[in-house]
């Protein structure tokens, strides 16, 4: 059912059965001569030739190939071919009830051929029952020619087939240039089984056939029509896609399409990391009315603005002449002329298996007249010789068709386009102010001329990636991530990410360890909790700590309100002195009173220890030698030093006054008094005669 190579030169070989001989050196000769056969009309002086055609098509059916829609087109090649080929065909109308029918199609060939003596069959056009008629005629030795029969990939292994439609080999032919274009080995086939219409299950299998033939990779996933498509299948097919592979063809009607490429949308698989690929061959579904406004996504309902963004990642495939060429507006309107004519009722439609079945008549009558112009016609028994005799020639019918080329199988090579959504001067905004901002249009951004076999850009294709590259065939690390060089890779900047992560973490606690400290050490140096006001000190005691070298202790208790003997030294001359001693209060007063005596660090310093109350608690007051203290850093450091440092025989550091004239430094009180004081006192000197005595 398929092939594995086409024919790089294209030609035809034609094949017919009849009762006349032909001189087969006669016919290449004439065939060397000719590189392109062309019909014009010329008169003949000859009888015409007569050739049974038996006509096997459908009717009353849905199919846009039934006899009731080829009848007019197929009357009027037949008048052609009297006129420009000196060819008669008498038809044998050979029609079966419904639509796709081989038992009907079957019957009604072999009743043409054995019963009406046909030496050649236009039609069917169904593809199953054009390959049950085949084998029919190939039994027979009669020519079997058709403008459908399109699933079939090649009629290679029927000789008496010839096929002036496209057909999916050629269609995927055009398929592979373009996968050899951007480097594309794997693709996802998802297809449509339905029994009433297997257009897409056979598209399908003849897409896998090419591609296993040209060693690519197909991933097939067929789903059948009758188990419904809703958001939640088409979600579980894009999980099986996107494992497999980055180029996704979908071969399933129009809504079921759009509601896949929706779905993908919201996953996030329209963003240029995919290209989906769908195939409107006649442009009649997504394609319908393009250039005029019309726009396959737009179905006025929830999901118009999903479906315009998501089917910018699509790519449609179709013929290049259509219904809207101006050589068909041409063939139809002579159609048409010819029906209202002879009185018949105008077709339903006249397309493009009109202009197909119409082609078809005229080359077997250009091929017959070839024949007859080199002296002889085609016989049963040298009809496949005779026919490779035509290869390498083309036909200029002067049709819609334009220039018709076989390739060596008697298939028409047919031309295709590429067509991809994208902004044009011709992009309208939504005037119903529906969300939109822009319309988008499908264009042309590729040809394919079946002859030529090559992809012929137009414009350039917009990627929608981010970088604007084409679709990856398959991603750096696998469609599942599972490749072993992309895990070590992971494995290392894993390992890489733990490690920085656990030295960043080591890092932060030592970080915050020294902030913390730092902190603290603020905390600490800013504490002024150590500072003393001069007016909270309440100076109830001073000692006079000096004597004579030989007198002995002369320590006196002075408490407030009480009479004591004070120890004076005044300009060196040693004197004891009667004085009533004031209260704490009044000394504190009287140390305040500008009239008073005003205790300053100078006087203080005369006697070495004085006693104060301080925050509710007795302190020794030790005077500085310095007018005032500035509380720069490092005297708040040495200070938090100070007050940190622990040592029995020192005395600890309470707080400090360093207002102007008043800077004195407040200790820890010694109820048991100090060394200096025992010193002074003589109980370490006693102490020491005792032991050496």
């Amino acid at each position: 059912m398929h092939r594995a190579t086409l024919c790089p030169v294209v030609g035809i070989i034609f094949l017919s059965a009849g009762c006349f001989q032909v001189p087969v050196a006669a016919v290449q000769q004439s065939v060397d001569s000719v590189d392109i056969i062309t019909t014009r009309a010329r008169s003949f002086t000859t009888p015409p030739v007569v050739v049974q055609m038996g006509v096997v098509l459908s009717s009353v059916g849905t199919l846009p190939y039934d006899y009731y829609k080829m009848g007019p087109a197929i009357d009027m090649a037949v008048e052609r071919a009297l006129r420009d080929y000196n060819i008669r065909f008498n038809l044998i109308l050979s029609i079966y009830d419904g639509d796709c029918s081989e038992t009907g199609a079957l019957g009604q060939t072999a009743t043409a051929i054995v019963v009406n003596n046909a030496s050649v069959i236009l039609g069917p056009a169904c593809t199953s029952d054009m390959i049950a008629v085949a084998r029919l005629t190939t039994f027979y030795s009669v020519a079997l020619i058709t403008g459908a029969g399109n699933l079939l990939d090649a009629s290679g292994m029927w000789p008496y087939v010839t096929r002036t439609g496209y057909n999916t080999f050629t269609q995927w032919t055009f398929f592979k240039s373009i996968c050899d274009r951007f480097r594309w080995r794997t693709v996802f086939i998802l297809s449509e089984e339905d029994p009433l219409n297997t257009f897409y299950k056979l598209s399908a299998e003849g897409l896998i056939n090419f591609m296993r033939d040209a060693k690519m990779t197909p991933v097939s996933y067929p789903f059948k029509s009758k188990d419904g498509f809703s958001f939640r299948v088409a979600e579980s097919m894009l999980d099986i896609a996107a494992v497999s592979a980055r180029v996704i063809v979908l071969l399933m009607t129009v809504p079921k399409t759009r509601q896949f490429l929706v779905q993908a949308q919201r996953r996030g698989m329209c963003n240029g990391d995919y290209a989906f690929f769908a195939v409107d061959i006649l442009k009649t579904d997504m394609l319908q009315g393009i250039g005029e406004g019309s726009y396959g996504w737009q179905t006025n309902d929830i999901y118009d603005q999903e479906a315009s963004t998501a089917f910018r990642a699509l790519f449609i495939l179709s013929l290049r002449q259509t219904t809207k060429d101006r050589g068909f507006k041409a063939f139809e309107a002579q159609v048409r002329a010819r029906v209202k004519t002879n009185n018949r009722a105008p077709p339903l439609e006249v397309n493009y298996y009109s202009r197909c079945f119409y082609d078809a008549v005229l080359v077997y009558a250009a091929a017959m007249q070839m024949v007859v112009d080199a002296g002889g016609n085609v016989t049963p028994d040298n009809a496949i010789a005779i026919g490779q005799l035509f290869n390498n020639n083309t036909y200029n019918l002067t049709s819609s068709s334009g220039m018709i080329f076989l390739d060596g199988n008697g298939d028409k090579l047919e031309d295709y386009q590429l067509l991809q959504m994208q902004p044009t001067n011709n992009s309208k905004t939504d005037p119903a102010d529906t969300g939109f901002d822009v319309y988008e249009p499908f264009v042309v951004v590729a040809e394919y001329y079946g002859y030529r076999g090559n992809y012929e850009p137009l414009r350039p294709v917009r990627w929608l990636s981010a970088d604007g590259r084409p679709v990856a065939n398959r991603p750096e690390c696998g469609f599942d991530g599972s490749d072993q060089k992309c895990i070590a890779e992971a494995r290392r900047v894993l390992g890489a990410a733990l490690g920085g992560a656990i030295a960043a973490i080591i890092l932060a606690v030592f970080l915050g360890i020294a902030v913390n400290r730092f902190l603290i050490w603020r905390v600490e140096i800013n504490n002024l909790d150590w500072v003393a006001a001069w007016v909270d000190i309440y100076i109830h005691q001073r000692s006079n700590s000096l004597r004579s070298i030989n007198s002995g202790q002369h320590s006196v208790q002075l408490m407030n309100g009480e009479k004591a003997t004070e120890m004076v030294v005044q300009a060196g001359i040693l004197q004891f002195a009667q004085k009533r001693i004031r209260s704490a209060m009044s000394l504190e007063k009287s140390t305040r009173d500008s009239k008073g005596t005003r205790i300053t660090n100078a006087s203080m310093m005369k006697t070495s220890t004085i006693v104060a109350t301080f925050r509710g608690a007795q302190v020794l007051v030790r005077p500085c030698m310095v007018d005032h203290v500035e509380l720069t850093s490092g005297v708040r450091s040495e200070v938090r030093l100070i007050r940190t440092f622990v040592c029995e025989n020192l005395v600890k550091f309470m707080a400090a006054c360093i207002e102007l004239e008043h800077v004195v430094v407040l200790g820890e009180y010694c109820s048991r008094g100090t060394l200096e004081a025992s010193g002074r006192g003589g109980i370490l000197g006693a102490t020491f005669n005792y032991f050496y005595n």
